[in-house]
């Protein structure tokens, strides 16, 4: 069993500032402006995985949050305004792993019925408004905030009935779903209900822990 930790960040950058960041695997969505990552750029709505050591460079004003997996709890300093949002304990099973980097959109009313995920990982919520029922609580989150789900935690999402709902999330997740969903539902009538959410996956990257 290898035990880490996960944590989210929330970034912003002015023009030409620069971070050299932590010595682990981590992801980035940038909500507004452009960043260079190791040479490419990741533009706003865009979602791209950022190797140990690499250089993030603002290419205009930005703000972007930043997934980082690691065995301690300590990060670099980051320039500008940036804040930890979230951490979260990572108990992964022996074997190959991946890191995955997607966006799930939710229309209004639309529901992610009881289910279950492999792996664990962070959600952020940059649009609308979701209820997030587990088996232990209920939480209705608002644009900016976070939460941790475990692997194999049940959990259903429901948006809230006026406008679409979203959320960017990172998973590390076993090298057999590489390139497949992982949502299993819970509830064998739920599988004959309609699935009104889309999911955009940004990256799968085989990472060594």
């Amino acid at each position: 069993m290898t035990k880490l930790s996960m944590s989210l960040y929330r970034h912003s950058f002015m023009l030409h500032d620069q971070f050299e960041t932590p010595d682990c695997h981590q992801a980035i969505w940038v909500e507004s402006g452009s960043v260079d990552v190791g040479g490419s750029t990741a533009f706003a709505g865009e979602g791209h995985y950022v190797a140990p050591n690499d250089i993030i460079s603002a290419t205009k004003s930005s703000k972007f949050i930043r997934f980082e997996i690691a065995a301690s709890e300590s990060s670099s300093a980051a320039p500008g305004p940036s804040e930890m949002v979230l951490r979260g304990k990572l108990m992964l099973e022996s074997g190959p792993v991946f890191l995955r980097l997607d966006q799930v959109t939710f229309p209004a009313k639309a529901r992610a019925y009881r289910h279950i995920h492999p792996g664990p990982g962070i959600r952020y919520l940059t649009c609308g408004a979701l209820e997030i029922k587990s088996d232990t609580h209920t939480d209705i989150m608002q644009p900016g905030q976070a939460w941790f789900e475990d692997a194999n935690s049940p959990v259903q999402a429901t948006a809230q009935e006026i406008e679409t709902s979203a959320f960017v999330r990172a998973m590390v997740l076993p090298l057999t779903y590489e390139g497949k969903p992982t949502i299993k539902l819970l509830n064998p009538d739920d599988l004959q209900k309609p699935a009104l959410q889309t999911n955009k996956r940004f990256f799968d990257q085989r990472i060594a822990l």
